[in-house]
């Protein structure tokens, strides 16, 4: 996935969101998502960060792994929200290692 922008609350419900619930469907479980976020600017407003939130609690018992390349203010807070998650499995990458993110997502 690619995350451009300011994420806003339609991203999660009808964007990413839905592809996620669909591949889920099908599979039961996702083994990896790999996120390049060079150009992710963050939420659009405090809404869409709620639901964000909620698009995690809802789906972090299904995702194994969370590869995410970029820099930017995000970085500090994405793995202090990993951590209120148990069993979360995020790794941040710098810019330009999409081939290292996804080399870790392969393994176990």
């Amino acid at each position: 996935a690619k995350a451009a922008g300011w994420l806003r609350e339609s991203d999660l419900d009808k964007g990413i969101g839905a592809t996620v619930d669909k591949i889920m469907q099908s599979n039961g479980r996702l083994r990896g998502i790999f996120v390049g976020a060079q150009d992710f600017q963050g939420w659009e407003d405090f809404s869409a960060f709620v639901r964000h939130m909620e698009f995690i609690r809802d789906h972090h018992g299904v995702i194994g792994k969370l590869a995410v390349t970029g820099a930017g203010p995000w970085r500090e807070i994405l793995p202090k929200i990993a951590g209120m998650i148990p069993g979360a499995n995020l790794k941040i990458f710098d810019p330009g290692q999409d081939n290292e993110a996804r080399t870790w997502l392969e393994t176990i």
